[in-house]
């Protein structure tokens, strides 16, 4: 007799389909192709020119043609080996499994089920004593946060920070954002050396904006509040800042108020002191603001209630 095989129920998935161009910030692709096209090319015209020019015999002008994305790839792998070495060094115990930090792997699992992701990248959790996380564009994907991270932010808001950077994964940012952020800093010999790079830093520095926009935006869906995502920035860039003058409980009232839309003297002290700091951050009071306008767009609403029947789904 031929034995049943026993088939395993499916797990129920979402119906969450956000298209890329629905998310994107307006100009991110232009924005980035035609900064990288023209560099590329020109590197390529001039390969091919000189190759041309000297009878076709020397062919140290090829390796000019993939100069850009050679240079791309290099700055990758110099920017990655310290922060891979800090994860060899700390071991099995930093990745976040089904068995360790349960309620962390699971609230990244929920974010990307919002967001419409199938794919998991590898969530690391560090212990340190600055909040921060980033991403790396390793095979899978991997993304590295800190205890005090966890510590700093609520459960919401570090749904924030994860819908940006899977986001950030989902649309292929990380591999050039970590490169031409890495060229600013580095010696005048690695941009003579990659020269291309460095070209790239000065003409693509919008580029480096709109990318924050994008990933805002996945973080609005996310959470469905763009006061919760404007705190959570604030918050963070604080965080990061020993001369904010702006504390977690400044913005925890400047929360408070949103929700309530009351103001006594309190809360209108700490809404001066977030304003002054949002100011003064580059950057920040447009993604502020950009925040507002996604949320108020039909083109948000629309993919708000895709969002909301996802979480209604997901309980």
């Amino acid at each position: 007799m031929a034995r049943k095989v026993k088939r395993r129920k499916a797990k129920p998935t979402t119906t969450v389909n956000i298209a890329q161009a629905q998310l994107r910030f307006p100009g991110e692709v232009t924005n980035y192709w035609t900064a990288v096209g023209i560099i590329t090319w020109g590197c390529v015209l001039i390969a091919v020119g000189g190759w041309f020019g000297s009878g076709r015999q020397y062919w140290q002008w090829v390796y000019l043609a993939a100069w850009p994305i050679g240079s791309i790839l290099l700055v990758n792998w110099l920017s990655n080996q310290p922060r891979k070495k800090q994860l060899k060094a700390l071991g099995p115990a930093a990745r976040v499994f089904g068995t360790n930090h349960t309620e962390l792997g699971k609230h990244l699992k929920e974010v990307a089920d919002l967001l419409g992701l199938r794919k998991l990248p590898n969530l690391y959790l560090v212990e340190d004593d600055a909040p921060y996380i980033y991403s790396m564009a390793d095979r899978k994907g991997s993304i590295i946060l800190t205890t005090a991270m966890v510590s700093l932010l609520r459960r919401d808001e570090l749904a924030v920070m994860l819908a940006r950077e899977l986001a950030h994964l989902k649309y292929g940012h990380v591999r050039l954002e970590r490169a031409l952020w890495w060229i600013r800093s580095a010696s005048p010999l690695f941009g003579i050396a990659l020269l291309p790079l460095l070209l790239w830093s000065v003409v693509m520095g919008p580029w480096l904006d709109i990318i924050e926009y994008t990933a805002d935006r996945a973080a609005v869906l996310v959470v469905g509040r763009p006061a919760l995502v404007t705190a959570t920035l604030v918050k963070v860039a604080a965080a990061g800042d020993p001369q904010a003058g702006v504390s977690a409980q400044d913005v925890d009232d400047f929360l408070s108020q949103s929700r309530t839309g009351e103001l006594d003297s309190g809360q209108m002290e700490a809404t001066f002191k977030l304003n002054r700091f949002i100011e003064s951050v580059p950057n920040l009071k447009d993604r502020v603001e950009q925040v507002a306008e996604f949320y108020q767009s039909d083109e948000g609403r629309q993919l708000m209630e895709k969002v909301d029947e996802a979480r209604a789904k997901l309980g």
